[in-house]
């Protein structure tokens, strides 16, 4: 059966232009009302019979990962970031008089389905811990316009907006090291994941740019957990007893280590300094207070409702890569 979704695709436009074009909406230039009329006739589409029915509002999904289980410190960090792209995202869209609403998702291909069949649907925004390569790759195979928040995926020519993890890294580092750190360790997130390798990359760089060597004994991978943070910063510290910083990739993966240094006797900052990643709402409750690397996480919403309304009004094609700035907040673990 044919949908608006394969029209838009045969005359090379978006839904939300389809929707108008059949519902006989003034505002449409006359030689695209035309070219989708004749793709509409060209795959035998009942034009008579839609014509008829009331128009199709056009909506938005934004789609979550649905956690089985987080702890209460990496559950509020998720839903403190998803908050505040989902209220970018929406007061964007809502402007536009586009609909939208959080819904979650396993981010298993056969979830695509649905997407594809809605013909409401005029669009995807999908933040970061959901896209895997095998649900991206069934999401441009259904032509369903989405943009990426948060991540980005190596090898797939996507639409993402992302922070810029290694320029955070980078700026934390070079504090450490003004600050008189010379062996810094990095607890990062998990190695299969693109933010988590930059992370890696920004600090080798920093080390180099101030002629440190680089030890690959002082990077140790970890869950977005505490509770992964504690046990790999108690690892890091039995390879490395020396090391006078820490890094960790996410604010959650800190909470845990300072709980691991406290227990073997270090003091922070005194001992060892620490740096989380995020500036979530608890780094101002830690004791000490957290240092970390803050994002605009609105900024991030903001920008993929943007790219995503441009995808909507005028397909082009392209794959765009947005980085978001990123800036060192120094508190009492520095």
């Amino acid at each position: 059966m044919t949908t608006i979704r394969d029209i838009a695709k045969h005359a090379n436009v978006s839904i939300a232009t389809v929707s108008r074009v059949l519902n006989n909406n003034e505002k449409v230039n006359e030689s695209i009302r035309y070219a989708v009329l004749q793709a509409a006739e060209t795959l035998n589409y009942p034009l008579k019979n839609l014509r008829n029915k009331p128009q199709i509002s056009p909506s938005v999904i934004v789609l979550t990962r649905a956690e089985t289980s987080t702890s209460a410190a990496q559950g509020a960090s998720m839903r403190e970031f998803e908050r505040r792209v989902w209220d970018a995202v929406h007061s964007v869209l809502e402007t536009r008089g586009i609909a939208t609403r959080l819904q979650q998702s396993s981010g298993e291909p056969e979830d695509i389905r649905q997407y594809a069949e809605d013909v409401s649907i005029n669009g995807l925004i999908l933040l970061g811990g959901i896209i895997r390569h095998e649900f991206a790759e069934e999401l441009l195979r259904s032509a369903v316009p989405f943009v990426v928040a948060g991540s980005r995926l190596e090898g797939l020519a996507i639409n993402a907006v992302m922070v810029d993890v290694a320029q955070g890294i980078r700026e934390a580092a070079a504090h450490l090291i003004a600050t008189g750190r010379r062996r810094i360790g990095l607890v990062n997130g998990p190695n299969t994941t693109m933010t988590s390798l930059e992370k890696l990359e920004g600090l080798r760089l920093t080390l180099a740019q101030h002629d440190f060597a680089f030890d690959p004994r002082s990077v140790v991978a970890a869950d977005f957990h505490p509770d992964n943070g504690y046990l790999q910063t108690k690892r890091l510290l039995d390879s490395l007893p020396d090391l006078d910083a820490i890094l960790y990739a996410d604010d959650s993966i800190a909470l845990g280590g300072l709980r691991a240094l406290r227990e073997s006797g270090r003091t922070v900052p005194g001992d060892v300094a620490v740096v989380g990643f995020g500036n979530y709402e608890l780094a101002q409750y830690t004791d000490p207070l957290l240092s970390s690397v803050q994002f605009d996480m609105s900024l991030i919403g903001k920008m993929a409702a943007r790219r995503l309304c441009m995808l909507l009004d005028e397909p082009d094609g392209d794959a765009w890569l947005m980085r978001v700035p990123c800036a060192f907040v120094e508190r009492q673990t520095t």
